[in-house]
């Protein structure tokens, strides 16, 4: 039966001793807001930043807000920044925002974001994802929620938000950590537009890469209705050789895809945007160095664990030819309508498939179980249906309360397969011999909630906010194995199973306090929730109930505490985002004993506190310096005794400093030419691939990376010489120490990268 069947452990059940504390301090400040009179400040508007070409609106809160005045942890990377870095992907673009990482699994699109060192062993996501005002991606466990993380083109993108922290009032389950948001450009209905880039790259000890890109903006009906149409291609160079039969640069990745958006205003009062997004990653071979197995794994006794590439520093190894595809689709239509008196209505609908389909060679593990001469492959197929509801009601006016309530509904369907299958020296099946493994899982997940948050403003310049979100969830599983492993008493017949529904409300809390002196400078405290649900579970056929289990495992619960500050000085010449956190996580979902028999359960505590600090400086004209620092203390505070973690042990892929720098400085050359020179820093420091102690977890050492690009723009065109890893750093970024079952193989960064581009716009 596959681990997803055994369940877990026991849930939790009663909420802690803290629970209280907490609601009652969210109470009070509640009470304290409606207590005052509320006609006090009814002439008063709301404080407000002044905005200019340096504003960054972001929308964290579901609302349209300048980043300067909103009270939480937030990162944001805009559209213009991404290109002018000549950014690709998720892996350029995160390592600028501090206390962000990614754990990858050899492969663009298979990842998890990790915010504040929130991560854990499970494949259910800590941090959420959405795409404008839809999430994307599964809430379970059981469906590879934090591995299809989408890697979206940065061309379609208007900027990228990283809400950092828990958000689940606002954005429901499965964003414990933090939310990753991508906000896609809208169309324009007043003037047409037209853009191009080509990009040129050769990576060394590999091959050479291009892209290109096109958009085009159509307004169809003046200040009424408008089409927003782009797309690209990109060939990613390889840079890893097969060590096995000496195929060159396996690892190259080749992506496309389109995105559509159409946004009609036929009164001034309603809006309607539709999008469609459509994205294909094909790699082809994994990122991942064949390394020396005994050593990579501490099987070697009184030796401490070392990295040591079976061929060399540069190569793979496989019998059988490795690739991974990754499709992205998501339909969207969102309303807006101004319902008058200050009172606006949002509906947020969705439909989305994220789909996965991978082929890796696990000849040297199995080889003992299959006929002389075969191949053992893995094929592992994932894919996500997710269709989404979301209404809104929310206030518009200036008066002392700001209100937002709303609905949510998501229904999930995922399947899920996995086989281990000989195969013969044609890439043929074997079917004179069974399979090792084959095990197809059928999710289905639900879920409803009813959310809001309600803003008093104590005085012009203070303001308090409470937040409420009641959710309900359901989930069912069910599905077959067979195989050597699926069923032993008889591998070619399918042994069905089905686990009992799980359900279970969920409520999660807010609490900020915000105080704007000045429009340059606010401060706020923020106590808030978030989770993560549980799910179905059941024993195999025969097998006792041993004490203490039940037929689900609870919900993970995680609650963030944290006060921070934004200022704006010298004329908006520098700007500062700092903030310190605490962070309390409960219940951790992981894999745990009862007796003789694994299952998923409730494994541990854990917690994460630390700091970060974003800092934009113009102290001359021409001269931008952005840059950003964090420290993020994540350990495990209590641990499950058959969990296997040690208390005190570092979260995976959870390093303790991430550092980022990013200077450019242009000047005229004549006429409307411009040239500039700029680069990019980026650091992280040690990282484990697994939670500290754990058999098989593996240190990731420290590294840093520098890009540098120069070059000439005017108003329509721009020509930039670019170069990625310019002292060409040696990295551990990934490695496969989960998955004891496979070869070991180390992920690594991409080595040096030189290349041009050119862009055109009109």
């Amino acid at each position: 039966m596959s681990p997803s069947v055994s369940g877990g452990k026991r849930m939790a059940g009663n909420m802690n001793r803290t629970a209280t504390i907490r609601l009652a301090a969210m109470a009070g400040v509640g009470m304290l807001a409606l207590a005052l009179p509320q006609g006090a400040f009814a002439q008063e508007a709301k404080p407000a930043a002044d905005r200019d070409d340096n504003t960054i609106i972001v929308t964290a809160n579901k609302r349209a807000e300048a980043l300067t005045s909103v009270a939480m942890a937030i990162s944001v990377e805009t559209g213009e920044k991404l290109d002018r870095q000549n950014a690709n992907g998720l892996m350029d673009y995160l390592g600028n925002m501090p206390n962000v990482s990614m754990q990858t699994f050899g492969s663009p699109g298979l990842a998890k974001v990790v915010i504040r060192g929130i991560n854990s062993v499970t494949f259910n996501a800590t941090t959420g994802t959405y795409i404008d005002d839809v999430p994307f991606g599964s809430s379970t466990l059981f469906a590879g929620g934090a591995l299809l993380t989408p890697d979206l083109d940065p061309s379609i993108l208007e900027r990228v938000e990283v809400l950092k922290g828990p958000q689940g009032t606002l954005y429901g389950a499965s964003a414990p950590g933090g939310v990753l948001k991508f906000v896609t450009k809208a169309p324009d209905t007043r003037e047409f537009s037209f853009g191009a880039k080509q990009e040129l790259s050769s990576v060394r000890h590999g091959e050479a890469g291009f892209s290109l890109r096109a958009n085009v903006n159509l307004p169809i009906a003046a200040d009424r209705l408008a089409l927003r149409v782009s797309g690209f291609y990109r060939r990613d160079p390889g840079y890893l050789d097969n060590g096995f039969d000496g195929e060159k640069d396996v690892n190259r990745v080749v992506s496309r895809g389109i995105n559509a958006s159409l946004l009609w205003t036929p009164t001034d009062a309603l809006s309607i945007r539709l999008g469609a997004i459509y994205q294909q990653l094909n790699s082809h071979g994994i990122n991942g160095v064949a390394v020396d197995q005994a050593a990579f794994f501490g099987f070697i006794p009184d030796e401490p664990r070392a990295i040591i590439p079976t061929y060399g520093r540069y190569d793979s190894e496989f019998t059988t030819p490795e690739w991974n595809h990754t499709n992205t689709r998501v339909a969207s239509a969102t309303i807006t309508y101004d319902l008058g008196s200050d009172i606006s209505l949002v509906s947020a609908t969705s439909y989305s498939q994220a789909r996965n389909r991978k082929r890796a060679d696990y000849t040297p593990d199995y080889v003992d179980l299959v006929p002389a001469g075969d191949r053992v492959q893995f094929l592992y197929g994932l894919e996500t249906k997710k269709l989404t509801q979301e209404l809104r009601l929310s206030s518009t006016g200036d008066g002392p309360l700001q209100w937002l309530v709303g609905g949510f509904y998501t229904k999930e369907k995922s399947d899920f397969i996995s086989i281990f299958q000989p195969i013969l020296p044609s890439d043929a099946f074997d079917t004179s011999t069974v399979r090792v493994y084959d095990g197809h899982e059928f999710t289905k997940y639900r879920e409803y909630a009813l959310f809001g948050n309600l803003t008093y403003y104590l005085t012009p310049k203070l303001d308090a906010t409470v937040g409420l979100r009641y959710a309900h969830n359901k989930t069912s599983l069910r599905g077959r194995d067979l195989g050597l492993i699926g069923n032993p008493d008889d591998p070619t017949v399918p042994l069905a199973y089905a686990l009992p529904t799980s359900s279970e409300g969920v409520v999660s809390y807010l609490a900020n306090l915000r105080w704007q002196p000045s429009d340059k400078l606010m401060f706020y405290a923020r106590a808030a929730s978030g989770y993560r649900p549980g799910g179905p579970r059941t024993l195999p056929e025969g097998v006792p109930t041993p004490p203490g289990f039940t037929d689900q495992f609870g919900s993970e619960t995680l609650w963030n505490y944290e006060v921070g500050a934004r200022a704006s000085l010298l004329d908006k010449r520098l700007t500062l985002s700092g903030a310190l956190y605490y962070i309390d996580w409960t219940n951790i979902q992981g894999f745990v004993a009862f007796g003789a028999f694994g299952a998923f359960g409730n494994a541990g505590d854990a917690e994460s506190k630390g700091f970060e600090l974003e800092v934009t400086a113009r102290p001359i004209d021409g001269l931008s310096i952005s840059g950003g620092v964090g420290y993020s203390d994540a350990t495990l505070t209590r641990s499950d005794p058959t969990f296997g973690g040690t208390v005190g042990g570092a979260l995976p892929f959870a390093p303790k400093w991430t550092f980022s720098a990013n200077p450019e400085y242009e000047w005229s050359v004549g006429g409307d030419w411009r040239a500039f020179v700029g680069g990019n820093i980026q650091y992280q420091s040690q990282r484990w691939s697994n939670i500290e102690g754990v058999f098989l977890s593996v240190p990731l050492e420290a590294y840093e990376t520098v890009d540098v690009h120069l070059g000439l723009r005017s108003e329509k065109f721009d020509i930039t010489l670019f170069a990625k890893n310019i002292f060409d750093v040696y990295a551990g970024i990934a490695d496969n120490s989960t998955m004891f079952f496979a070869p070991a193989k180390l992920g690594i960064n991409t080595p040096r990268t030189i290349g041009i581009s050119f862009s055109q716009n009109f």
